[in-house]
């Protein structure tokens, strides 16, 4: 696992954090740095100052408070003013999400590199958590397939993160997925108010998918949600009759591409804007990666889109 020299300091040399693309972070760093409000407050936007607050109690209003802290229903029960205030902690929690599921596994050919789609993933979560580790806010991670696999609970520091980091490396894509499933679970899971940022293809039903994630924002969660897609799932350019494999179920359909490609595109292009549609009206940032691009240009875009927006 050698040690590499990052900025004068020594990191262990991990698989999802290479050398070369630890250097390419160099940019995005500068960028984390001027927008940590914009990437902390700016990305989740709050009616409170700071990202995370916690309730701490109610005390009468006096002339100069800001109305939107007035509880209505404090005034409805007792006919008098009351104002909520709240504990502000500056350090973000997020949770890295990643789906580990077989289909994770897939890799369409020359246009990926080769890439299956949790290496990708693997490599978004490992630069996503360096930047915030850098920014000192608590990470954690869970990985999961048809149920939660691996919990690390959300802390700070290099040792943290080395763990994170371990864990994402020994991970192999297998076994079935429950995603709507396991993100009611995280949503239960995480009593305190966090940023959510979820890795996967999304590899189930819109509808119940749609409804998790809402069950997130109910809980005042924010949410990042990052599709990933193979550059071969976006556009089928088979040729000829192929036999597909289902990697979770292991089933099997022999098919010509040809004769679906258009329909299938028309299909699946409804089917993302249904989905960004639906994550728009719930307030959750959604993005949808092609492994075709390198994975740490989709986060500088991302995070300089967000520089701009903040």
């Amino acid at each position: 696992m050698g040690l590499i020299p990052v900025n004068g300091v020594s990191m262990p040399k991990y698989k999802y954090l290479p050398p070369k693309s630890v250097k390419k972070l160099g940019n995005i760093e500068l960028i984390a740095k001027q927008i940590v409000e914009g990437f902390i407050a700016g990305l989740h936007r709050s009616p409170f100052h700071g990202f995370s607050v916690e309730f701490a109690e109610y005390r009468e209003y006096t002339p100069g408070d800001d109305l939107k802290h007035l509880d209505w229903q404090q005034f409805a029960k007792s006919d008098r003013y009351y104002i909520k205030q709240y504990h502000e902690e500056t350090n973000l929690r997020a949770w890295i999400v990643l789906d580990t599921s077989a289909s994770m596994g897939f890799a369409g050919g020359e246009a990926s590199e080769g890439l299956t789609k949790y290496e990708y993933g693997a490599y978004l979560a490992a630069s996503l958590m360096y930047l915030l580790q850098k920014q000192g806010d608590n990470i954690g991670l869970v990985t999961f397939s048809d149920e939660i696999n691996k919990v690390l609970p959300a802390k700070c520091g290099q040792y943290h993160l080395q763990e994170c980091l371990r864990t994402i490396e020994k991970t192999l894509p297998e076994g079935e997925s429950s995603i709507a499933e396991i993100v009611h679970k995280v949503a239960e899971m995480s009593t305190r108010r966090s940023l959510i940022i979820m890795i996967s293809d999304l590899y189930d039903e819109p509808d119940k998918l749609v409804k998790a994630f809402q069950h997130l924002r109910h809980n005042r969660h924010e949410v990042l949600l990052f599709q990933i897609l193979d550059n071969a799932e976006l556009n089928l350019p088979f040729a000829g009759m192929i036999e597909f494999r289902d990697m979770e179920t292991r089933g099997k359909l022999l098919i010509n591409p040809n004769l679906l490609r258009d329909d299938y595109k028309k299909e699946l292009d409804k089917a993302i804007k249904t989905f960004v549609k639906s994550c728009s009206d719930s307030n959750i940032d959604y993005r949808l990666l092609d492994t075709s691009v390198p994975f740490e240009l989709a986060l500088g875009m991302y995070l300089n889109k967000r520089a701009r927006l903040s």
